[in-house]
């Protein structure tokens, strides 16, 4: 089901201006809302404040001493509010650290009474105790909605004097927001009516202006259906829809002089098309005898080319395999090469390495002797320890003679007794001293001895190491001599081989020469081929195109007279 544009339009202005109102009405019932609170904190203290006159300022002096004997009397003073006054809910009597010391009858209706404790805010408290009064904002108590507004009591009810209590009044959440509902009750209607007024009027407004379009759609139906009958549209309206029908008169008049013409070309276009498919046929007819032809002279061309296609193909093979046996015997010669000069550098190596072998078997030697000699000249140190050890243990024995002639002789022969014990103590310590120096000696005479045992084995392995390098320089001297003769063999036999060469390539090129004639020949003769079966292609499909251009000319004539122009 189709939506008409007015209904559209409609739509969108009551969803704008419904937001809109919707939105002024929020903002005005919120700033309403904090109005009527500040109004109602306003009224709250400036009560709270005058009746602080009507409690006895004997009795209140008593009740924030504790003395509950005058609570009764407290209590009945407070009940006179809330009964002259009843848009008030509850009146009471706070010590500074919030705790109730009288109230009326209706305190117990949220939950408190005398004794209880009361959440006082900081804020409240400090104007209070500087003599000012001061109202909340709405806050919920035992699930119940309350303002409450503050004001000192000062002792005597003498504001020079200090702040021993606090008078407070609360007003019920729910008076609130019945204030700001009547307030804005008005507002809210023209809220819900002013969209459906602005509705109804941007619907009239909005059919009469569309009127025009349903003129000109009403004409583009019947230019659709074919009827170009119908009279020009007259639409005065000074707008862009009045552009759109002239758009549309001059579609309509535009449309008529086409179809007129286009009636003349078809009949003209379906005679042309008839004689050209004529021509197209005899042409084609002939075209194909010409292509016959062709064929034939180019499978003759095509199997001489085939045939030096071949020769060439071996004298090319051929020519690879002699490239392949230069490339072969070049390699072997550089092998040879290479052979030649490898076999002389190893002898050089070998002669080299001969030397340094004879030069560490002559270091060997030498380092054999060195080793007995450091052999013997340890064996003379252990007979020199030997000696001192023998020295160390009679001196040691001297000293401990001395040690007891020394304490027979008591007073005289103390000083001889210390410098015989010292003789014993370093008689001591040279024995021990001799004794580790023994020790590593005989450990350098066993490794000497292996030294010596090692050395021995090694000039035997040099001495072998000279024989085998003296066969391996005979060996490298009969390779080189081989290698040279393979060299000039192979340079001999690449010689050969270029001069072949050079024969094979003069009879390759010439052979070439002739199949790229005939490859020439036979491509010139397939191009005419192709260019033959291209014309025969595109007379078959001239042919075919004349005869759908004759077929469209009908079909053409047949679809422009369901055109009504007359």
């Amino acid at each position: 089901m189709k939506k008409s544009i007015s209904k559209k339009i409609t739509r969108i202005v009551i969803l704008i201006v419904f937001f809109s109102i919707a939105l002024l009405g929020s903002i005005n019932f919120y700033a309403s809302y904090k109005q009527t609170l500040k109004a109602a904190g306003i009224e709250l203290t400036g009560c709270a404040n005058i009746t602080t006159g009507i409690i006895n300022a004997e009795e209140l002096f008593k009740l924030t001493k504790d003395d509950s004997s005058v609570t009764p009397s407290v209590n009945e003073q407070l009940n006179w509010t809330v009964d002259h006054k009843p848009i008030f809910s509850t009146h009471y009597i706070l010590s500074l650290d919030g705790k109730v010391l009288a109230s009326d009858q209706h305190l117990k209706d949220i939950g408190l009474e005398i004794g209880s404790q009361v959440a006082l805010p900081k804020e409240a408290l400090t104007h209070l105790m500087q003599g000012h009064t001061y109202y909340t904002s709405l806050y919920v108590v035992n699930g119940e909605e309350r303002q409450t507004g503050y004001a000192p009591l000062f002792k005597d009810h003498n504001p020079k004097n200090e702040v021993i209590a606090i008078n407070a009044i609360d007003f019920d959440g729910q008076v609130i927001r019945e204030r700001t509902w009547e307030t804005n009750k008005g507002t809210l209607v023209v809220t819900v009516l002013l969209p459906i007024i602005a509705a109804f009027i941007t619907f009239v407004l909005v059919k009469k202006m569309i009127q025009p379009i349903r003129f000109i759609q009403k004409q583009v139906e019947n230019v659709a259906n074919g009827d170009l009958t119908h009279p020009p549209l007259k639409i005065e309206t000074n707008d862009e829809l009045q552009a759109l029908a002239q758009g549309v008169n001059t579609m309509v008049q535009s449309l008529k002089t086409l179809i007129n013409e286009i009636n003349q070309t078809g009949t003209t276009t379906t005679n042309n098309a008839q004689e050209l498919s004529a021509s197209a046929e005899v042409a084609h007819q002939a075209i194909q005898t010409m292509n016959t032809n062709i064929n034939q002279t180019s499978d003759l061309i095509l199997n001489q080319t085939n045939l030096t296609q071949q020769a060439d193909q071996h004298l090319n093979q051929i020519s690879t395999h002699l490239n392949q046996m230069d490339k072969t015997i070049q390699h072997s010669n550089e092998m040879a090469i290479h052979s030649y000069e490898h076999a002389q550098s190893g002898q050089k190596i070998v002669d080299q390495t001969l030397k340094q072998m004879q030069a560490i078997h002559e270091n060997t030697g030498q380092v054999n002797d060195i080793i007995h000699s450091l052999n013997y000249k340890s064996r003379e140190i252990s007979q020199v320890i030997s000696i001192i050890t023998r020295i160390s243990s009679q001196t040691n024995l001297l000293a401990l003679n001395a040690s007891i002639e020394a304490a027979r002789a008591q007073e005289h022969g103390r000083g001889f007794l210390v410098v015989a014990e010292e003789i014993r103590e370093l008689s001591v310590q040279t024995k021990e001293a001799t004794q580790q120096v023994s020790t590593l000696i005989n450990e350098i005479q066993l490794e000497s001895k292996k030294s010596v045992e090692q050395a021995t084995n090694s000039q035997k392995l040099v001495d072998e190491g000279i024989t085998f390098i003296n066969e391996t320089n005979q060996a490298f001297n009969q390779i080189a001599n081989t290698a040279q003769n393979t060299a000039n063999q192979s340079k001999q036999l690449t010689n050969e081989t270029k001069e072949i060469k050079a024969k094979m390539r003069i009879l390759v090129e010439e052979v070439h020469h002739v199949s790229q004639l005939a490859h020439q020949v036979n491509e010139t003769s397939q191009q005419t081929g192709q260019v033959s079966a291209e014309q025969i292609r595109v007379m078959d499909e001239f042919v075919l195109v004349s005869r759908n251009l004759s077929i469209i000319a009908d079909q053409l004539k047949q679809s422009i007279q369901q055109f009504q122009i007359k």
